[in-house]
């Protein structure tokens, strides 16, 4: 396997790797995943503004970001996020968009507003004052019987 390979290539080529075992398929499926998303291109950097006026530039990477989200956002009763992508300029994330899936009955501007709320917050921790200048973008593209988060 090659870094020019196409990345659905090289998940291919990983899922064939793979030994499968129809009675331990759970597994099976959870270990090719975590080599799918190991072969992925690393994230790119966001810049973190510090407080203080020493001229130091401090960085995080954009995954760091997406699983404080994506772990936030569990928390919210009635909702999972589906996707998180991040809009980055110049090493600033200058925007989220958060595609939530949704338990029937929610109402869904209310758990929007919630979600919305909730990954600004998030933002806030990792992204100190950066995070105010972030367009926090939430849609709803899932709505299911069970609970979302299963």
């Amino acid at each position: 396997m090659n870094d020019a390979m196409h990345p659905l290539d090289r998940a291919a080529d990983l899922a064939r790797r793979e030994p499968v075992d129809p009675a331990d398929w759970e597994q099976t499926a959870a270990g090719v995943m975590r080599r799918i998303r190991a072969s992925i291109r690393p994230g790119r950097r966001l810049l973190v503004p510090l407080p203080d006026d020493r001229g130091s530039a401090t960085f995080v990477n954009e995954r760091v970001v997406v699983v404080l989200l994506r772990r936030a956002l569990l928390a919210v009763d009635g909702a999972a996020p589906a996707d998180i992508r991040l809009e980055v300029v110049d090493d600033r994330c200058t925007a989220v968009d958060v595609e939530l899936a949704a338990a029937y009955g929610t109402d869904l501007q209310v758990l929007g507003a919630r979600c919305r709320a909730v990954a600004a917050e998030a933002l806030a921790v990792l992204l100190l004052g950066a995070a105010d200048a972030v367009d926090v973008r939430v849609s709803v593209v899932d709505v299911t019987l069970d609970d979302p988060r299963l």
